[in-house]
């Protein structure tokens, strides 16, 4: 049977489920009172606030009173409390919110190099509340030697990143990736999170990956907290590489470009603190140039599908236009993507819609028009997540349909207990174009371990991912120890081709994880893979394969 051609979700019963989709309800804090002392502190004018920043290891707990743990301390440079107290959005002598107190904490998560923060409150005896800032650092200093494999390829990377700098919260990396499938490439960033103590950040990359050298300067206002009502970027970008093109696990041409883009966003919103509107205008100069086109298979089928594939020479302005609408809360989980640290996560729906026009360089006439929707759910009920993304774009010009992209995705977390947590995530994505070329790639590093990077290609493609994350009480040097077993199945299709479920492919295994949350968020997955098609595969990385914050 041919599968999945009608599966096309309808928009109105996506919305249903957004806005009526209450299967979950989201746990709700006390916002009247301290939740430690149970005194009411809604209102209450702060009379001070003070910044306890805490080393990465408590060496007054038996398990850290070691000589590692105390040279680690002395080593680290502590995160400055100006740098916490910018993050704040409650000052000396404002009216105490829970709320704020609560985003503050997220920023401070979020943004600073911390293991945790958060705050608590003491009523004086003047009537007035202290407002303490508690925060625990994390090892900011990391390198050396990273091993990665995946999809049957193998990367070493060599280098350091400093992730506050001086306590300063800048970060700066230096990398080497040597790797078995291409040349090797260097790779340095620099980020400023808050240029010259504003409220704006300043980005700067290089990178010479053969597959895409960036050469990249950015500047941004972001959304620093709920109140703030407008944003805007800046980002320039010098590019050049190889594009290869795949036909199911065969490389068949190559092209090289180089080019410039640049990209620019403001935006602005308005409404109630948990409740907004957001109106964006976007423009993006774009050039490209494409040569050196190679084709590398003899086969007539193969040639015909890399000429189709080859890009053109490009040098267009893309203007558009967006408006969404979001009612969000936030929810405070552990165990789900990580060990024991605190992870944030945006409860509530996202709506949103945009539209923009390419045109040439002297903007007479225009190419193409691209439109778009989206939405998403999200919900959290104890010892639940679930999250429901849905998008869909369209390229066409006046009634003639260029290209159409379409992604459901769905994700489910259930922490059974202290020690196991069930991870749930399913995709579909269906990517046709005009040209009949194959976009949509399957293999270990989108969705199959224990599969080739490149093993299948088409325009169609489904993934499911299950895993039993599992949480013990191991923990040696403060590395934290885990395992997981995971079953893994898809598969990518041409729109054209006969597909059963048969046909579908698989792999199953299991995995160590290790978790260094005093150093940092991201695990070490170390999975062993089973498939048919290439018997038993390591896969080696420094995240969860899939994340509910991804």
């Amino acid at each position: 049977m041919r599968l999945l051609r009608p599966l096309r979700i309808p928009i109105a019963f996506v919305i249903t489920l957004t806005l009526f989709g209450a299967v979950f309800g989201s746990d709700m804090d006390s916002r009247q009172t301290d939740p430690a002392s149970g005194i009411q502190v809604e209102g209450v004018q702060i009379d001070s606030v003070v910044i306890e920043n805490r080393n990465i290891y408590d060496t007054g707990n038996d398990a850290y009173d070691k000589f590692i743990f105390k040279l680690a301390n002395k080593l680290h440079i502590k995160t400055r409390a100006y740098t916490v107290r910018r993050e704040l959005l409650l000052r000396k002598g404002d009216l105490f919110s829970r709320d704020l107190a609560e985003e503050s904490s997220r920023n401070i998560r979020q943004n600073l190099k911390v293991y945790d923060a958060w705050i608590e409150t003491e009523m004086l005896s003047n009537g007035n509340l202290l407002m303490k800032v508690i925060t625990v650092d994390e090892w900011s200093l990391t390198g050396g030697i990273n091993y990665t494999r995946e999809g049957n390829e193998t990367r070493f990377k060599i280098g350091a990143e400093e992730e506050n700098f001086l306590g300063h919260n800048q970060y700066l990396s230096f990398y080497y990736y040597a790797q078995s499938d291409d040349d090797n490439f260097i790779e340095t960033r620099f980020l400023e999170k808050r240029l010259l103590g504003r409220r704006y950040r300043l980005r700067l990359d290089y990178v010479n990956d053969p597959l895409n050298t960036t050469r990249r300067i950015a500047l941004s206002r972001p959304f620093y907290d709920l109140g703030q009502k407008y944003s805007f970027a800046v980002d320039v970008r010098q590019l050049s590489g190889r594009r290869d093109i795949y036909d199911d696990g065969l490389r068949i041409g190559e092209s090289f470009f180089d080019g410039d883009v640049v990209e620019s966003d403001v935006l602005y919103r308005w409404g109630r603190y948990d409740r907004k509107i957001t109106l964006e205008f976007s423009h993006v100069y774009r050039y490209e140039h494409s040569f050196d086109k190679r084709i590398l298979m003899l086969d007539d089928i193969d040639t015909a599908l890399a000429l189709a594939t080859f890009p053109d020479d490009s040098l267009y302005h893309k203007t558009g236009v967006g408006v969404s609408f979001a009612d969000f809360s936030y929810v405070k989980l552990n165990n789900i993507d990580g060990f024991h640290y605190t992870e944030d996560y945006i409860l509530g729906y996202f709506v949103g819609v945009g539209y923009a026009r390419t045109f040439p360089s002297n903007f007479k006439g225009y190419h193409f028009d691209i439109a778009g929707a989206s939405v998403g759910r999200y919900w959290s009920n104890g010892s639940n997540l679930a999250r429901l993304d849905y998008g869909h774009t369209v390229w066409f010009k006046g009634s003639e349909m260029l290209r159409h992209f379409t992604t459901l995705r769905a994700k489910y977390y259930h922490r059974a207990s202290d020690r196991i947590t069930f991870a749930f995530q399913s995709t579909y994505t269906s990517d046709w174009n005009r040209e009949g070329r194959d976009n949509l790639v399957i293999g270990g590093t989108s969705g199959l371990r224990g599969y080739d990077k490149f093993f299948r290609t088409g325009n169609r493609r489904i993934v499911f991912n299950a895993e039993a994350r599992i949480f013990t009480d191991l923990e040696l040097l403060s590395a934290l120890f885990g395992a997981a077993a995971f079953v893994d199945w898809g598969n990518a299709w041409k729109s054209d081709e006969s597909l059963t479920f048969s046909d579908f492919y698989a792999a199953g295994g299991v995995g160590l994880r290790i978790g260094f949350e005093k150093t940092t968020k991201n695990v070490v997955r170390i999975d062993l893979a089973y498939s048919e098609s290439s018997g038993w595969e390591l896969s080696i990385g420094t995240y969860q394969y899939f994340a509910a914050a991804r």
